[in-house]
């Protein structure tokens, strides 16, 4: 399977350069409303199935779901968002600037071979409370019969909290990458965009897995391709970048018309 992650022309230097890709808090990403959504259809999935529990049990499970959502504030969810949809406008539009972006084309055989855990976005209503619903009895095993690790109960909570989108995006065809770190973690940083300060984390590009870089609509997408190319080949000279003794990746230049 092929997966695409759209950017701006900055951060495609970098991973490039670098060899690192950047995964962003949950709380910071464009749709600042996504995580809001996964939580509650989550509450309101476990307010319904506690209502056949007794009183006492029910409500360890709902404070116990509610202190995770709190210590949101003490930890982080990482995401990076890697799309099925190729050369697809509504990523152009969405993840890049206005003047063109980039888009990286790694291909894999399954989710698990990506080099961080990789999610399946979901859109259907019905499935995200059908996935809540298997969430409230794995909380019922492990809070009220005690079998089972609260953390990885804390775990699978955010990573549905991750994975639930609005069904208006699910052109995008998402899998996401999602690491949870505390607050102290020493691999958390932070860079500037507009007034904000995000947190984010990086991983390793697999290099073995990239096999494109697409160059988006723009002005002089002929120029655009061209200097790439003589990027990725400067790159490629220096014995100790990883592209000196990986295949080199193509580049794929957009379809679409540029309107800007």
């Amino acid at each position: 399977m092929k997966l695409y992650h759209y950017t701006d022309s900055a951060a495609m230097k970098a991973v490039l350069e670098h060899g690192r890709l950047w995964l962003s808090d949950i709380r910071y990403l464009n749709d600042h409303n996504e995580y809001k959504e996964g939580e509650k259809i989550i509450r309101s999935v476990f307010d319904a199935k506690g209502a056949a529990l007794p009183a006492a049990n029910a409500s360890k499970i709902i404070k116990h779901l509610e202190s995770y959502f709190h210590s949101s504030k003490a930890s982080y969810t990482f995401i990076g968002s890697f799309s099925r949809g190729e050369d697809l406008l509504s990523q152009w539009r969405g993840y890049c600037p206005k003047a063109g972006g980039y888009a990286f084309e790694f291909e894999i055989n399954e989710l698990k071979d990506f080099c961080a855990p990789l999610h399946e976005c979901i859109y259907d209503d019905a499935a995200k409370i059908a996935n809540a619903e298997s969430l409230f009895d794995f909380a019922e095993r492990v809070i009220v019969k005690g079998k089972g690790n609260k953390s990885k109960f804390f775990q699978t909570t955010w990573a549905n909290v991750a994975k639930f989108k609005n069904s208006g995006f699910s052109e995008e065809n998402e899998a996401r990458a999602v690491i949870f770190k505390k607050q102290n973690d020493p691999a958390i940083r932070f860079r500037a965009r507009d007034n904000l300060l995000i947190p984010y984390i990086e991983i390793e590009v697999p290099y073995d897995k990239l096999k494109a870089v697409w160059v988006g609509p723009c002005q002089n997408p002929d120029l655009a391709s061209e200097s790439l190319g003589r990027f990725i080949e400067h790159l490629a000279r220096d014995k100790k970048h990883p592209l000196a003794t990986h295949p080199k990746p193509a580049v794929k230049l957009s379809n679409i018309t540029y309107r800007g």
